[in-house]
């Protein structure tokens, strides 16, 4: 009646290296960037946060202002992309560089989807409802 017990690893020894091989990868694409920063690393850091908050800053103000002037969705939302990436491309044009956007292509997404989300709410910010008191001041 003796019964032979085994351990999970000897079922599942290839699922436990693959989930630990992606949490290395994870660690090692996203934390550990972060972990080896330097003091001197610290302004660029600064400085690529601050611009990304001006492109939602941007991003959001644009399609605002397009859909208070009465224009449909499409248009305000490629308002706001154009508003939050436009003073730096014509900034990188003149200059005669590649536009900023070519080699980070974050701060096109992170501007279409601050459009769309403020497309949304502000669709959804009838007057009287809750989210009109909050997003109103915006």
């Amino acid at each position: 009646m003796g019964s032979k017990k085994t351990s999970m690893n000897t079922y599942l020894p290839n699922n436990h290296q693959l989930h630990t091989n992606k949490v290395l990868c994870i660690y090692n694409t996203y934390m550990k960037p972060i972990r080896n920063l330097t003091p001197a690393d610290v302004p660029l850091a600064i400085s690529l946060i601050l611009n990304y908050l001006a492109t939602i800053v941007f991003a959001i103000s644009g399609t605002r202002l397009a859909l208070a002037m009465g224009y449909s969705s499409v248009v305000a939302i490629v308002a706001g992309v154009f508003t939050a990436n436009g003073g730096g491309t014509i900034r990188d044009i003149l200059m005669r560089k590649k536009p900023f956007w070519v080699d980070q292509p974050g701060f096109i997404l992170v501007s279409l989807l601050c459009a769309i989300a403020a497309t949304f709410i502000t669709y959804g910010a009838a007057p009287g409802s809750a989210m009109y008191g909050v997003y109103g001041y915006l």
